[in-house]
């Protein structure tokens, strides 16, 4: 009796380390299976565009101009804005051509603040895909993609790489208007998409004439001293203004380089101002980057291979437990009584 009950304990322990084994090998099998990398997800980048006729223009022009893309292959978000007083009747659209001059990307007709938002994927300045085709845009000669204004053919633009040699441009319009009643800035952020950056500035008055509201657009150095300033600009009139932003902490004008005064609230940015309305709230900022990096998303699930280790490492437990079962059971004592008690034909 006790000869069988130690055979009983050996076969228990066999049938513990078999299944402890089977689980070191799934479990092993499932940790060194390699992991596949997954392809990196394409980064996006948006950008607001403004078309405006300036006073005394005989054309409407765009804003900023080139748009710059810090890379590629790249997701650009790109919003059109026609910028026009609500009283003009201009409307203006924006046209993307392929190499063979058809038009593929087309915002359609925008009247006086209308805004249109196109997404391009551009996987080369050679390779742009939108709404799901894919075609060879029409380049400048720059080798920037083209767009223009169909019904202003005068009105071109171009969507370049940034830094592709010698300091990049870019041009921008700001416009000082009064909005609820407080004097302010349209649009009060300047993007850059990459610093150093030669920039020039148009700065339009954008009151009515009736109104006779002066603005300035002013930068001061880190100590307050004005560096840059435009000077009193009557209603409708508007100068432009060139320098170059070496880094957010330095700016080079008329080749006089210095540290330019940063908001009050520690934004990273470079501030600009009116000076007659500077405590009212009409201030700006120059920023760099609305560039969005790609985020890794963690994979979620069993990688295929691992899977199916996994499974064989299932069955093989399976089969090792079904086998310890047998042997267990033909060892017992109580299964030989039981054949014994078969053999001579008792139920």
């Amino acid at each position: 009796m006790e000869r069988a009950r130690a055979k009983e304990g050996r076969g228990m322990r066999t049938l513990a380390l078999v299944i402890a084994a089977a689980l070191l090998t799934v479990s092993v099998g499932t940790l060194v299976a390699p992991v596949e990398a997954a392809a990196p997800p394409t980064p996006s980048y948006s950008v607001t565009v403004f078309e405006v006729t300036l006073p005394n223009a005989t054309a409407p022009a765009f804003s900023p101009n080139p748009v710059l893309i810090p890379e590629v292959p790249i997701i650009l978000n790109l919003t059109f804005l026609n910028n026009d007083n609500t009283s003009s009747t201009a409307q203006y659209n924006v046209t993307v051509d392929n190499t063979t001059g058809v038009p593929v990307v087309w915002t359609g007709p925008l009247s006086a603040g209308q805004s249109a938002t196109v997404r391009l994927t551009i996987s080369s300045m050679d390779n742009v895909t939108y709404l799901g085709t894919s075609f060879r845009p029409s380049l400048t000669t720059s080798g920037g993609i083209a767009f223009y204004d169909a019904p202003h053919p005068a009105a071109t633009g171009e969507i370049d790489l940034a830094g592709g040699g010698g300091l990049p441009h870019l041009h921008t319009i700001v416009y000082g208007n009064t909005s609820n009643g407080q004097p302010r800035f349209e649009n009060p952020i300047i993007t850059l998409p990459e610093v150093p950056i030669i920039l020039n500035v148009t700065f339009l008055n954008n009151q009515t004439v009736a109104s006779l509201v002066a603005h300035t657009f002013t930068i001061a150095d880190s100590k307050g001293a004005v560096e840059i300033d435009s000077g009193l600009m009557a209603p409708q009139q508007s100068v432009s203004l060139q320098f170059t932003v070496n880094s957010l902490t330095n700016i080079t004008y008329k080749g006089v380089s210095f540290v330019p005064q940063a908001p009050s609230n520690g934004t990273a940015a470079i501030q600009f101002y009116c000076i007659p309305h500077q405590s009212l709230g009409m201030l700006g900022m120059i920023v760099v980057g609305s560039f969005t990096p790609p985020v890794v998303v963690p994979q979620k699930g069993v990688l295929l291979r691992a899977y199916w280790i996994g499974m064989i490492g299932i069955a093989a437990m399976l089969v090792w437990i079904g086998i310890s079962y047998f042997v267990i059971k033909s060892s017992s004592p109580h299964f030989k009584d039981h054949s014994e008690h078969l053999r001579k034909g008792l139920p």
